[in-house]
């Protein structure tokens, strides 16, 4: 099964360039101030795509050497500023380096890897570069292209070699880069309506260390612009071996669209690796391809966790100036959705937590469901009309489903109030029946709940039981992407089938009650249903 290309958007770093001297800074020198007096603005032609190009400059906080042949206490970057066809944009802003740089004001010593250019024995420039569209492959080209068209402009000619080499491979650093698809906003709706952007997050806030954090906005239009970012460490939490945190993206322009026609009537979506989010850490020019190897991992799978098909198909994906549906030569790799897991972890916490719960238990969840949680200890005591005391240690009791900060007390997640609320309506307040009804949910004995082989093939391929009262099993829901072929990564629809009746007699069910119940799972890439027994070959 193809999958679809994703395509550059945001990219930025700095650049270092030891291998050319000062040559090209130098060669910039004599147009932007020597011809065209400090300011100049063109149209050119780099590889068949037209590029309008501004040259300016601006004092740096360097101070001229006694050989550098300039009038004033500083030496200048010289600032380019490109747009190309579409929305195509390069910024390059060109800064001289060597050893013993000094500030043009105070004569103090100045970084910027000093003891680096030191080591190399040489002097050279750095680039800090700002980029949308532009593939980091491209970067060298460009350079060269408006470099030699600046030149060319002013009458002057560069050396052929200048940027045809790559940046330092270790020195140089990509602090964002950021690749996306365009997705047909009927389809993207799936994408928010799954809530697999909310569930990594609750996935992730439980546990210790993770630094995740989710923000909607829906006023101009639904998904106007969602964000969640991830941590680097709960990043290999999703996918296994990634380094970098990362932030998924689902967004309109900042004035909405209304004309479906348009490409941009519907929604980017898109994953960021930046340095905020890595702790200060950047990407070194030489890792840019695992990141974008990672960023690649982090867009594909979190749309087939979202229900959004991967293959390059027009009726999930939008071509617009710069990205275009096409499938990939290579194949990223697929992962299950970890969702699922958080599903039965706390399934698991509300069947051992009420098991053993007291008639104050439940008066202390009674307040938090009927108010909506989110209520001072104080307020939970005059509401129930217990103790203080007894407040506390029913709460301590509860510290599996609840949050206690500073004495504000709220459910630990949505899921928690939402099933709990609807566990102490129907139990009526019985605590006995609360824990049938929170077993139930998992379809088998609470004891059972964590430990059973059927559990952990539901928590193996993210299946959902319905149980009807009798213990018959109505539906089973996988939300794991299944196969009919052994040529794909996926498992096999009928091998997972047929893990699960083996789980099931093992948990010492009777078959019988398994075998009529509704099955409903996406199987390469279709949404299908049929009866467990037929499709369990």
């Amino acid at each position: 099964m193809s999958q679809t290309t994703s395509s550059p958007h945001e990219l930025e770093g700095y650049l270092k360039y030891p291998q050319y001297g000062l040559g090209p800074y130098q060669l910039l020198a004599k147009a932007i101030i020597g011809r065209f007096d400090g300011y100049a603005e063109f149209t050119t032609e780099i590889d068949g795509e037209t590029w309008d190009i501004q040259c300016n400059y601006s004092k740096t906080g360097i101070a001229p050497r006694p050989t550098d042949d300039i009038a004033g206490n500083a030496l200048y970057s010289w600032d380019l500023t490109c747009r190309g066809e579409g929305e195509r944009k390069f910024t390059p802003m060109i800064e001289p380096r060597f050893h013993g740089m000094r500030h043009r004001d105070t004569g103090e010593p100045l970084g910027f890897g000093q003891r680096w250019w030191q080591r190399f024995g040489t002097e050279g420039f750095d680039v800090e570069l700002k980029a949308s569209n532009v593939d980091p492959s491209e970067v060298p080209k460009l350079l060269h292209g408006v470099v030699n068209a600046v030149a060319q402009k002013a009458g002057l000619s560069m050396k052929s070699s200048y940027f045809r080499d790559e940046p330092h491979p270790q020195h140089s650093r990509v602090t964002a880069y950021e690749r996306y698809v365009r997705i047909r906003r009927s389809m993207a709706s799936k994408l928010l309506a799954s809530g697999t952007m909310m569930k990594v997050m609750h996935l992730l806030a439980n546990r210790e260390g993770s630094k995740a954090e989710y923000k909607a906005d829906n006023e101009k239009v639904e998904g106007y612009m969602h964000r969640l970012w991830v941590g680097p460490t709960d990043a290999r939490e999703l996918i296994p071996r990634h380094r970098y945190g990362f932030q998924f993206k689902h967004y309109h322009p900042k004035h909405v669209h209304s004309d479906p026609t348009d490409p941009l009537y519907h929604p980017k979506v898109g994953v960021l690796i930046n340095q905020q989010r890595n702790g200060g850490n950047p990407i070194t020019w030489a890792d840019l391809d695992d990141a974008e190897q990672e960023i690649e991992e982090n867009l594909l799978n979190f749309l087939a966790w979202g229900n959004v098909p991967t293959e390059p198909d027009a009726t999930t994906f939008i071509t617009d100036d710069h990205f275009e549906p096409t499938a990939r030569d290579d194949r990223i790799a697929m992962y299950d959705d970890p969702t699922p897991q958080i599903e039965a972890e706390q399934e698991h916490i509300l069947v051992t937590s009420l098991r053993d719960m007291t008639d104050a238990d439940v008066d202390v969840l009674e307040q938090l469901v009927t108010d909506g949680g989110g209520q001072h200890y104080t307020e939970i005591s005059e509401g129930t009309g217990r103790g203080v005391s007894t407040i506390y240690r029913a709460l301590q009791r509860l510290s599996a489903v609840l949050d206690n900060e500073n004495g504000t007390v709220s459910f630990a997640s949505r899921k928690f109030h939402d099933e709990l609320k609807a566990i102490l309506e129907s139990a009526e307040h019985h605590v006995k029946s609360a824990a049938d009804r929170a077993a139930k949910i998992l379809g088998m004995d609470a004891r059972q709940a964590s430990s059973s082989a059927f559990q952990l093939w539901m928590n193996k391929y993210g299946a959902e039981v319905e149980v009807d009262d009798d213990g018959s099993v109505q539906t089973v829901r996988i939300d794991t992407m299944l196969s009919q072929f052994k040529s794909t990564n996926n498992p096999r629809i009928d091998d997972v089938l047929a893990e699960g009746r083996k789980a099931w007699h093992k948990s010492g069910y009777d078959v019988v009650d398994l075998y009529g119940s509704s099955v409903i799972a996406v199987v390469d890439g279709e949404k299908t249903s049929g009866v467990f027994g037929a499709l369990a070959r």
